[in-house]
């Protein structure tokens, strides 16, 4: 990959190393920020946003010798012996300054009244750096009127962050802050010197920018590859194995902290940075794969993962079969002896495939710990005879003949063959919804990428709804290279307090070492009505009351597409047919992962809990309906029958309950 921006000079290096030191709690810095006013377009080498003194605008000279300055310009000596007439570069500085102010002007957060004045809240002020002038000399133009005093520093006073946090201090600046400015106004002005941070709601309007984490984890430099280890042509050197030494970072943060503005963001960030480079954006379902197609255009390759398997396996791809509808008309008798749930059972014959365990001895004595549902040896026994019946099956529906579990392990023997086009196809991947992507899976992810190739992955084991590997059991080092997310933006606090109390509830999901916990302190979320638990007398008035409510919500001109009815069976998405038919979003939990919604409609949870679950399948359905709840950005109802199951009864204490008797 080749880095498409400038080289910064010698001083420029040296500022920008010390900039990387200052406390990062206090201060932002942006290096060449592009500013671009009505009538001008500049670009300063830094802009210090300060917190607690103001905004320092940096013009840096790599000048070696001035033989002559005064308030208009400066003559300098070339290493040639050249003399050149360049601007009194505290002229320069202003003028990028008075830019910049007018940009400011434009945020009317900004100004306050003072002295029957306008004034901006935060003093600005330029600075002009020469680190190969000393501090003698600038005394002599400061002495003559050519330059401020204290507004002009050289190499003796560049010596580390404490030095130059002293000459921040010393800055003539116009007025001192009586306090920290506060987090609204440094958001505005980050997104002023970085409009690209700026993040807007699917109606075009801007919601704030990037936080500084989430900023620094999009614009993350990548080791440039050298020719050794990668061509431009994607030809691998013969010792050479897709995936090997990759670069990874892991993503890790709550439901709604942003992992997928990060991916998004950092997909188009890595284009614009390194034009030449293969991105490819993985993701677990279709839905989000479109979504995320839309907002980048053509600059990356965007698809889901089964999707690229059916890419990676051309000629030999057909529909594949589906497990659990075989288990629904073939062993229905086994079925009631095992007492079990048929989605369990399916999982469990999933499961073995993704551990190879093959044969009857491999399964019937292999650990099961956290599986849930523990098996005595009898129940095993079944579910081993339908595994073989199920395998039987396959055969005899023709060699080729696959299901969904085969995907992965066939695309990964396909990818095997160095002659694929899509073998080490890519310098960098970026996945979402990573914690649901199984070791096999991850396989097929690490053959697309080139040798010291870029893996991004954002998880949240919390969201998990299919698989439960960590990274260890996928084979990626993710220790010392993870970055956590904490702050829940997408929802409101009402909405985030009621999902997060079911998982702080549940032992296994509090007590997990990769469980993120939400800060509701760091910025003030935004606020909104407490949920709703509406409990019906039958079904049919469970689906009126919810038909209700969505037509109210259009009736108040919120966009059906803007509403999503989520549903833990797909079955179950068929009572609201004429509404999907409208625009609004009417899926299953698993359609919905990645996406977020105005309101979510979550129905029937009096069927989602079976008498015999165990404390791992309970904890596993928790995650399912926690990662639903956090689809909804600012209204959430639930509904059942009856009475909310036991198992959810821990977000009571944050939900409005209300019965309704009769169909309405």
């Amino acid at each position: 990959m080749t880095d498409s921006t400038a080289t910064p000079t010698i001083g420029e290096q040296r500022v920008l190393q010390i900039l990387k030191r200052l406390d990062q709690r206090r201060y932002y810095f942006k290096q060449e920020p592009r500013l671009i006013t009505a009538n001008n377009s500049s670009k300063p080498d830094f802009i210090v946003l300060d917190a607690m003194r103001g905004v320092i605008i940096i013009e840096v000279k790599d000048w070696v010798e001035i033989t002559a300055a005064t308030q208009e310009t400066f003559e300098v000596r070339r290493r040639t012996g050249e003399v050149v007439s360049h601007t009194n570069p505290y002229v320069t500085a202003e003028h990028y300054a008075y830019d910049l102010k007018e940009l400011f002007e434009t945020k009317p957060e900004l100004w306050e009244r003072y002295k029957n004045k306008k004034r901006l809240i935060f003093p600005w002020q330029p600075l002009v750096i020469l680190p190969h002038i000393s501090q003698a000399f600038i005394r002599r133009l400061e002495n003559a009127g050519i330059v401020p005093i204290h507004a002009v520093i050289g190499g003796e006073v560049l010596k580390n962050p404490a030095t130059l946090e002293e000459a921040f201090d010393h800055l003539p600046w116009k007025f001192k802050l009586e306090g920290l400015l506060n987090r609204d106004v440094r958001e505005i002005i980050r997104g002023i010197l970085d409009p690209e941070l700026v993040v807007e709601d699917k109606a075009g309007r801007q919601v704030g920018p990037l936080t500084i984490v989430q900023e620094t984890l999009v614009k993350e430099p990548v080791r440039l590859l050298t020719p050794q280890q990668m061509t431009l042509t994607g030809e691998l050197p013969e010792s050479a194995e897709p995936g090997d030494e990759i670069q990874v970072r892991l993503i890790r943060g709550v439901a709604g902290s942003g992992k997928t503005l990060v991916i998004l963001k950092r997909a188009r960030w890595l284009h614009e940075r390194y034009p030449d480079a293969k991105v490819l954006v993985l993701t677990f379902n279709r839905n989000l794969a479109d979504e995320l197609r839309r907002r980048l255009g053509g600059n990356c390759t965007v698809v889901n993962f089964h999707k690229l398997c059916k890419d990676i396996l051309e000629d030999i791809w057909q529909s594949p079969l589906k497990k659990q509808s075989w288990l629904d008309r073939n062993v229905k008798a086994e079925m009631a002896q095992l007492g079990l749930p048929v989605e369990f059972v399916a999982e469990e014959l999933s499961w073995r495939v993704e551990e190879s365990l093959l044969t009857d001895d491999a399964y019937l004595s292999a650990d099961r710990t956290g599986r849930g549902y523990r098996l005595e040896q009898s129940k095993r026994q079944i579910i081993n005879a339908i595994f073989n019946r199920y395998i039987t099956f396959k055969q005899a529906s023709g060699p080729k003949r696959f299901d969904w579990e085969d995907v992965p392990f066939l695309a990964e023997e396909r990818l095997r063959n160095p002659h694929h086009p899509l073998r080490a196809a890519y310098d960098a991947v970026l996945v979402d919804e990573a914690q649901d992507f199984t070791p096999s899976w991850i396989r097929v992810v690490r053959l697309l990428l080139k040798p010291a190739g870029f893996l991004s992955l954002c998880d949240d084991p919390t969201q998990g709804i299919f698989h439960n590997y960590n990274w260890k059991q996928k084979n990626v080092a993710v220790i010392g290279r993870t970055r956590i997310l904490q702050i829940p933006f997408r929802s409101t606090f009402e909405i985030s307090a009621a999902a997060h109390a079911l998982v702080d509830a549940d032992e296994i999901l509090s007590s997990s070492e990769e469980r993120t916990r939400p800060d509701f302190t760091s910025y003030e979320l935004s606020n909104g009505p407490i949920p709703d638990v509406v409990l019906c007398s039958d079904t049919h008035s469970e689906i009126l009351a919810i038909t209700n409510r969505v037509e109210n919500l259009i009736d108040d001109d919120v966009p059906e597409h803007h509403i999503a009815i989520l549903c833990h069976h797909w079955e179950q998405t068929g009572y609201w047919a004429a509404l999907k038919d409208r625009g609004v979003f009417v899926d299953s939990f698993d359609r919905s992962k990645g996406l977020e919604f105005q309101a979510v409609f979550i129905p029937h949870l009096h069927l989602l809990f079976n008498p015999n679950d165990d404390a791992e399948v309970i904890s596993a359905k928790r995650r399912k309906i926690f990662m639903a709840m956090t689809r909804a950005r600012h209204a959430l109802f639930l509904s059942a029958e009856q009475a909310l199951p036991e198992p959810l009864s821990p977000i009571l204490g944050s939900v409005n309950v209300e019965s309704i008797a009769e169909p309405v």
